[in-house]
């Protein structure tokens, strides 16, 4: 993740109190004193912009009324300016400034999006299982580790998207296994399926710790090297996936990306520019969903052996042309990667066309039967 933003007085909640000798605060500072002073008053935990901003609106409706009444064009006039002005510069202070507050949780509730519903349990549909609980500083987290009928030690730690619970793929492991010989583990980041977090704040560096703590036990319970771990992270879970492959320590064999972004901002042009062609609008509507997430640069340094790109053709939230920037951004040699495009899939529907798309279906079991191997790549399973 990028250096969180420095904050100036004029984004400053009025409470906080610089300590002697402390940094100069930034997003994540302000953010770490919101949360542990959760019994801020309201004039406390609001910024000094937001204040001058009601004051310009208070004197704007002043004058306003006294226009009005004495039908003075000047004041009247005045007065209305005065209070557009006064009521912009209060949400550019409210909101705007203090992002670490009040729109950055907007931002996380609408690109995270939290799914807590669990359609059904693996003993529910009869899939041998291990349950696993991991209770981090932060969150509790709940998921399954599901051996393969073939013993082996060869893993894939998958990483769900946002609104997807991993109770949705359950029955779908016992397909992938029939394919490849893996043990698959699924845990829910907080605040998705039975995972929670500890202060019920749901963030992206928070998906990025989880994702950590289910390496790090998986590591740890199952005695596992480098050669013998695999990440598959779906949409928001390929950017977490990307951001985890980057971190010190935690090395692996095989990295899947599937139906994945190169930047959120991406996203939100893309979005915005089905319902209008205003280059304005799009940058409007991609900077409020604008994060720190630059996976067309991290995928570039993960520390894996081979990349596998997928993306299906239709995608209807992300382009399929991002996932080819994400492939053609990888720096490994070509018998490392690969890229596959899957006709017809849409954005959620990507694990059925691996077994209906039965050209593209059979180069990524390939490839990733080969790369779980630790082989060269075949050349049938180059796709571009």
């Amino acid at each position: 993740m990028s250096s969180a933003s420095a904050v100036s007085w004029f984004h400053t909640p009025v409470g906080y109190q610089r300590a002697p000798n402390a940094p100069s605060p930034n997003k994540k500072i302000v953010q770490k004193w919101l949360i542990e002073n959760k019994n801020l008053n309201f004039f406390e935990k609001n910024s000094y912009g937001t204040y001058i901003g009601a004051l310009i609106t208070l004197l704007g409706i002043i004058s306003t009324i006294f226009g009005i009444k004495k039908d003075n064009p000047f004041f009247k006039w005045t007065g209305i300016i005065l209070g557009l002005s006064g009521a912009v510069t209060t949400v550019i202070g409210k909101l705007c400034g203090c992002e670490y507050d009040g729109l950055e949780k907007l931002r996380n509730k609408a690109i995270i999006q939290p799914n807590s519903n669990i359609e059904k349990t693996p003993k529910e549909l009869g899939i041998p299982h291990e349950e696993i609980s991991i209770d981090t500083p932060e969150s509790v987290l709940k998921g399954y580790y599901f051996p393969n009928p073939i013993e082996t030690k060869k893993t894939v730690i998958i990483l769900g998207g946002s609104r997807y619970s991993l109770s949705k793929s359950y029955e779908k492991v016992k397909m992938i296994q029939s394919e490849v010989p893996v043990n698959i583990v699924m845990v829910d980041y907080r605040g998705f399926g039975n995972s929670t977090s500890k202060d019920g704040t749901v963030t992206f560096q928070g998906l990025i710790n989880d994702a950590r703590e289910i390496y790090d036990y998986i590591v740890r319970e199952k005695k596992l090297t480098a050669d013998e771990i695999n990440i598959f992270g779906a949409s928001l879970g390929g950017a977490v996936s990307i951001e985890l492959a980057n971190q010190e320590g935690v090395d692996i064999n095989t990295l899947v990306v599937q139906s994945s972004f190169t930047k959120t901002k991406d996203v939100g042009e893309s979005l915005v520019g089905k319902v209008t062609s205003s280059k304005l609008v799009q940058n409007l509507g991609s900077s409020l969903i604008e994060t720190d997430f630059d996976s067309e640069v991290k995928i570039k340094t993960v520390r894996a052996k081979n990349i596998i790109v997928c993306h299906g053709k239709e995608d209807e939230f992300i382009p399929h042309t991002q996932g080819e920037r994400l492939f053609n951004a990888i720096t490994l040699a070509d018998a490392n990667k690969c890229y596959v495009i899957l006709d017809g899939s849409k954005h959620d529907d990507f694990m059925d066309y691996y077994f209906s798309d039965k050209k593209n279906g059979l180069i990524l079991f390939e490839a990733f039967r080969t790369f779980v191997d630790n082989s060269t790549l075949p050349t049938t399973a180059r796709a571009a």
